[in-house]
This record gives structure tokens, C-alpha cells and sequence, in this order.
């Protein structure tokens, strides 16, 4: 998932998650989950709204979504991960 010009070397740190709604759809454990991201770059990082399917089947919608963008390493230093 991205946005046009943010490239695979930097990733989101969620700020702000809005409200999200949940479509009645059967889903199973181990279900394929796509996400579709859609927004913008602001000053402060990227602002907008994910989509998320199942089979092509809209299973929930999430708005209001806030995040700054940071480099992947500095990010990872941030959480606490270590990659191998």
C-alpha cells in the first residue's frame, strides 16, 4: 500500500485512526485482506483513508487516517524492532 511519492524505503507511523465501518461480510481466519490506501502528503505526513476487501468484497472502511512518514530504519528504532 502506498501513496505516489513515497517510495518502499520510509513507512507510516499512524497517528490518528478515525471511524471505522465494518460491512457484514463472512470472514474467515487466514482470509487474503487487501488494503487500498488513498490520500495525500501534507506538512506534518500523509492524511487520508483506507479501504479495506476480501475476494473484491469491501469488508470494512477506515477514515480520518493520520500518519507522519519516516525512514524505515529510524522507524524500526522507534518501535523497538531489529531486523535480522
Amino acid at each position: 500500500v502506498s501513496l505516489a511519492d513515497i517510495d518502499g524505503d520510509v513507512m507510516p507511523l499512524f497517528g490518528r485512526v478515525g471511524p471505522v465501518e465494518f460491512y457484514d461480510v463472512d470472514v474467515k481466519a487466514g482470509a487474503y485482506l487487501q488494503y487500498i490506501a488513498a490520500g495525500e502528503k501534507t506538512e506534518r505526513g500523509i492524511k487520508g483513508a483506507v479501504s479495506v476487501t476480501s475476494h473484491g468484497e469491501s469488508v470494512a472502511d477506515i477514515q480520518g487516517v493520520e500518519a507522519i512518514v519516516a525512514k524505515r530504519r529510524t522507524a524500526f528504532r522507534m518501535i523497538g524492532y531489529k531486523p535480522s
